[in-house]
């Protein structure tokens, strides 16, 4: 199976981070996420809005519950300015254990068992606007 980086490199992509969390999140290769995400919407070198997250992780997960980054916040009782950052977001104990796919503004990022999976500088001071746990398909809070 090829890395990341060489089906990125070979398909000439940018701006490609949640399709890069997402094949993370439910180990599956870049190529086929990829795809999946081209049958919602996403356009080659381009990003991706949530609800083409959301598309995605309900194809591959059962009963999973459709809802938005600003339900998170609703139900949070945060605004944006208020959102924890991602420093403070893995030290929750919550994020030790288990996926999740984590949303901050224009990135994603994936977080298993601890560890993140992304950018080298997704552990630092950038708010978490929603994150999805893929065990239980739900955007939590």
């Amino acid at each position: 199976m090829l890395r990341f980086s060489e089906e990125r490199k070979m398909m000439g992509e940018r701006n490609d981070c949640a399709v890069r969390a997402t094949a993370v999140a439910l180990q599956q290769s870049y190529n086929e996420v990829h795809e999946q995400y081209r049958k919602v919407g996403r356009k080659n070198l381009r990003g991706v809005r949530t609800y083409m997250i959301e598309d995605v992780l309900k194809q591959n997960l059962i009963g999973f519950n459709k809802k938005t980054a600003l339900e998170f916040l609703e139900s949070a009782d945060w605004n944006r300015r208020q959102c924890p950052t991602v420093k403070t977001v893995i030290k929750n104990p919550k994020f030790q254990v288990g996926t999740h796919i984590v949303i901050t503004r224009n990135h994603v990022f994936t977080i298993k068992d601890g560890i993140v999976f992304g950018n080298s500088n997704d552990d630092g001071r950038a708010r978490v606007e929603g994150y999805y746990t893929t065990e239980t398909g739900c955007i939590d809070s």
